[in-house]
């Protein structure tokens, strides 16, 4: 699968997941700068259009892009997904970004029953929900984005999920920065997260 290529459905590289996306979807890669450049750069040209006069959207549009997926592969993300249409004509900017952390050493679960226990005693604070395959945390945060000028409505949502062998979490950070109707954006990420199922 070619990496600018939109895709509905993806099995994310080198990971033990897949996830069904709404809308058309496509993959960033996060281990070269200049194949990260070029590929968003094809991206942010088919979205916003070649004409001359939109020539200052490109340059913001990839440089914010660009700026985002670096942070994201500084953080430890190994996995990048940008939405690109939630229908066909329908544009749904929003980002994926998926990262793996080892539990603490004093937290690491003795069995998947000690999922919740060790997710409660590793975050703390942060709210245990369930999950089709077990327990997971999940926060929605909803607050004001800025796109050039402007300020927009954003939402970002993370969830937390254990391996099922219990040697790590897996992070999937969710953002969309021109959320409009906060509620229909985090029932969406939730519907995106409960379709996660694991590899065998």
């Amino acid at each position: 699968m070619s990496t600018d290529t939109p895709v509905r459905s993806v099995t994310a590289p080198d990971a033990g997941y897949s996830i069904v996306f709404p809308g058309t979807w496509s993959v960033i890669p996060l281990d070269a700068d200049e194949i990260m450049k070029t590929v968003i750069g094809r991206i942010v040209k088919k979205q916003v259009g070649v004409a001359d006069r939109l020539a200052r959207t490109r340059r913001m549009m990839i440089e914010e892009l660009l700026t985002t997926a670096q942070r994201a592969r500084d953080a430890g993300a190994h996995t990048m997904h940008l939405s690109l249409e939630i229908l066909p004509g329908v544009p749904f900017p929003a980002a994926l970004i998926a990262s793996d952390s080892p539990w603490p050493k004093e937290s690491i679960p003795a069995a998947p029953a000690a999922f919740a226990e060790s997710l409660a005693a590793t975050f703390p604070g942060v709210s245990i929900v369930g999950h089709r395959f077990g327990p997971m945390c999940r926060t929605v945060e909803a607050g004001l984005g800025r796109f050039g000028d402007a300020e927009t409505p954003s939402l970002s949502a993370e969830y937390r999920l254990p391996y099922p062998d219990g040697g790590g979490v897996l992070t999937l950070t969710i953002s969309a920065p021109m959320a409009r109707d906060p509620e229909l954006y985090a029932t969406l990420f939730d519907a995106m997260v409960d379709s996660l199922t694991w590899k065998a």
